[in-house]
């Protein structure tokens, strides 16, 4: 963001910031870690790992915290962490290697490949299905699914199968079903078993020996325990189930070293093409011909100074490549809810000049630098700036909901409230402050923000549920 006057006034306001003897100099690796230590201290991150690439070699490794606080096991190098969702961007690999084989089309229907899939589900393309797309039932509104994973799979299954569909193409509709189903394709395309792993070829070329599968049920060495913060505001185990069927979308474990060594084999040519990593990398399209928010199992982000392209495992693992740059940053984590693709891009500033934070990233970083004791006059000055235009409104309501997810409800109400000055004439800050406030207990406010949206909007849903239940 273009906050020449934003930047001013932060300044003032945190003139004691550099009156505290505090380096200002510093190398990028002292930034990099100042910046992960100041998260792992914020968010309670029980333990962190970080690696950075950049043209070819690992350049950054740090190891943070304990791997479980029970014991408590600090963690080194080899402690391996559970990346969640991030095995998807594996998958998008796998699917283009079948591409390159010529197997795999992405444009026709899957039907091509499937035959014993209900019909209306045979019109979905590959792309659509790895582009979150698709239109199909998400197999995690099973009943007894929840964000442990699902118990039962084939319960799962056989009920996804007899859901209605929506048109495919027309929304983005983050759905587990999709992976599974390009799992079967390959696993056909390749006459193996239609549970088994799509990695095998990746993890050999990458050379990474700590990275498998499995879930709480398992025993995996140096496996760190998984965290999450309870509705009592504190730290308690987290329990996931990732069986076989499940693990195109999820189920890999593994190491920032490890995750190092893949993205270099991913930017250095040795999994794909460079034309093929173009179209990995590259958004799939929704029929109206505007570019939907996801590419090929990846993340693709377009900013003013830099693209991105990466993905987010369990709130709690993120991996970011800068492919112009040959730059890329993993951070691995134990808490659900540490969000640390809010770190990645602040990282690889560390690193290298053209990667410039703006919008609400620079604002986050601003906040976090200075501490989120200053948190509203943080924004109050944020919100007095000439450059509004810059901060975007859906960056910033994903930003709200992580800190609601992450139970933090009082930033959420401050930053809600920004939301609402900021766009005034939108009902979803409304929503999302009720929803602080109910969180930090002050029910007066949440009723009378309810009230508002109501005002504003009479068939608001969220506000008319509110008070149907009173």
């Amino acid at each position: 963001m273009r906050l020449r006057s934003f930047a001013k006034v932060m300044s003032t306001i945190f003139v004691m910031y550099f009156s505290t003897g505090q380096a200002v100099a510093q190398t990028p690796s002292q930034r990099a870690d100042a910046i992960l230590q100041r998260a792992m201290k914020d968010r309670q991150i029980p333990g962190m790992q970080a690696a950075v690439i950049l043209n070819g070699k690992v350049i950054f490794s740090r190891s943070y915290g304990v791997a479980n606080l029970q014991t408590p096991v600090p963690v080194g190098p080899q402690t391996v962490f559970t990346i969640n969702s991030i095995t998807k961007s594996f998958t998008g690999v796998a699917a283009m290697e079948e591409v390159e084989r010529g197997r795999l089309d992405l444009s026709v229907p899957i039907s091509t490949y499937l035959t014993d899939i209900p019909k209306s589900w045979g019109k979905v393309t590959t792309a659509q299905l790895l582009g979150q797309v698709s239109g199909l039932p998400d197999i995690f509104a099973y009943g007894n699914a929840d964000l442990n994973g699902i118990r039962d799979e084939k319960a799962a299954w056989a009920w996804a199968l007899s859901q209605p569909v929506s048109a495919p193409g027309e929304k983005v509709n983050y759905c587990q079903t999709n992976l599974r189903l390009v799992q079967l394709i390959i696993n056909k395309l390749e006459g193996r078993d239609p549970d088994a792993s799509l990695m095998d070829e990746q993890l050999k070329k990458a050379h990474m020996i700590a990275t498998t599968y499995g879930d709480s049920e398992d025993v995996i060495k140096n496996k760190s325990q998984p965290y999450q913060f309870g509705d009592d505001g504190l730290i308690h185990n987290h329990y996931e189930w990732f069986g076989p069927m499940m693990r195109a979308n999820a189920g890999l474990n593994s190491t920032a070293e490890d995750m190092a060594q893949w993205m270099i084999s991913i930017l250095d040519g040795k999994q794909l093409t460079q034309r093929s990593l173009e179209s990995l990398w590259r958004l799939v399209r929704l029929n109206d011909g505007s570019p939907s928010s996801f590419a090929l199992g990846w993340e693709r982000h377009q900013l003013p100074n830099y693209v991105s392209v990466g993905m987010v495992g369990g709130t709690r693992a993120a991996v970011s490549l800068y492919p112009k740059y040959d730059l890329g940053v993993v951070i691995l984590t134990n808490l659900m809810g540490s969000n640390p693709e809010e770190l990645t891009d602040e990282v690889a500033a560390s690193f290298v000049s053209g990667i410039k934070l703006s919008g609400i990233s620079e604002l986050r970083a601003q906040i976090e630098k200075f501490g989120y004791e200053h948190l509203e006059a943080s924004l109050a000055a944020a919100e007095a700036t000439d450059n509004r235009d810059s901060f975007d409104q859906d960056e910033l309501e994903t930003w709200i909901s992580r800190v609601l997810f992450s139970k933090n409800y009082a930033r959420a109400v401050a930053l809600a409230k920004f939301d609402c000055a900021l766009f005034p004439k939108s009902v979803t800050p409304l929503e999302l402050l009720a929803k602080g406030y109910k969180g930090n207990r002050q029910f007066e406010e949440e009723t009378r923000v309810y009230r508002e949206l109501l005002a504003k909007d009479p068939t608001n849903k969220a506000a008319m549920s509110f008070f149907e239940a009173r």
